[in-house]
Parts: C-alpha cells; structure tokens; sequence
C-alpha cells in the first residue's frame, strides 16, 4: 500500500501513491494518445509521467507538457504522425521490429476508415530473417552478385520470404531475374 503508480482508469491518466490518488489528465486532454485510441502512445505517456513525477516536477508542468505534446511530424517525427494527404489518412510510424509493428497495426485497426493500404519497409540494417518475420522482403546488397540458381543468404532469404506468402519457387527465380537486371 505504500508504492507509487501511474495508470489509467476510466479514460483518465491517474497518480496513485499508496492510497491516495490524482487523477492528472483526461486522455482527451492528451494529443499524444489520439485519445487512448493509441495504446503504445499511452504507455509512452505514462512512462514520461511517471518519470517526472517520480523525480519531483509539479502536476501543473507534467499536464502542461502532456497538453502540448501532440506528437506531429514537427516535433517527433516518424512516430505515429498522422497525416492528411489528397483526403487520405496517411500514417507514417518508425515501426522498427516486430512487437512495434504489432502496436502499429493494432493501433491502426482503431481508427476508422472505408479502406486500409499499408506500405512497410524495415529500416536499418536488419538480419534477413527478422525482415521475413515482419513480413517484409530482405534487401540484397548492390555489390552481391546474383545469378540464377544461386544459393547464397539473400537469395535463401527471399526464397522463404517467398515461401511464407505462399508463392511458388518459380516467384523466387523471376524475382532474382529481376535483380540480376538491374
């Protein structure tokens, strides 16, 4: 009964230290979260709360920088940016491994729509296999020569990238085709 907490109860960011409790905001009144629509910006939030909280800064400025903090590709940008574009939504994330492209896509799923289209590329230098896992394609390096029929780790990579969408090897071989050409 003596601990420290911050969490959220019934739409609302709450301090709790033992029995006691504050509640610091409404998710309404938190640009960061869309809401609470965004479960992984409001886990973020509520880190940053809890940080400052924990080392002594005043309710009033921890709300005031929740209130300002929206987010917007400005001032974060890459993490859940939301962007309106030729009347689409477009949303653009650094969703950079798997569990955050888990959040992302469940974040995504709150949102209203009349139809979804998602474009993802994992960034960075990524091992082949965590970019199968994430659905993505393996990128093959410019300097690595391909050659049909070969059996190195990028073309063993796309070939299971292919197998896991169900495609045929013949896919695989048109595809190193492709890169051979280019």
């Amino acid at each position: 009964a003596g601990g420290a907490a911050a969490f959220v109860r019934d739409g609302s960011i709450v301090l709790a230290r033992g029995y006691d409790e504050t509640i610091l905001a409404p998710l309404s009144a938190v640009p960061l979260v869309r809401d609470g629509r965004v479960r992984f910006m409001v886990e973020n939030a509520l880190a940053g709360v809890a940080a400052a909280w924990w080392l002594g800064v005043s309710l009033a400025t921890i709300r005031a920088g929740l209130a300002s903090f929206a987010g917007d590709a400005d001032s974060v940008p890459g993490r859940f940016n939301i962007l309106k574009i030729g009347g689409a939504t477009v949303i653009v994330d650094y969703g950079h491994n798997r569990s955050a492209l888990a959040a992302l896509v469940e974040a995504i799923r709150v949102f209203p729509h009349q139809r979804r289209v998602a474009v993802y590329s994992a960034a960075g230098d990524r091992r082949d296999a965590d970019i199968v896992a994430q659905g993505g394609w393996p990128m093959v390096p410019p300097e690595q020569k391909l050659r049909v029929g070969s059996r190195g780790p990028a073309v063993a990579a796309l070939r299971q990238r292919l197998i896991v969408s169900g495609d045929l090897d013949a896919a695989c071989d048109r595809l190193v085709e492709a890169l051979l050409r280019r």
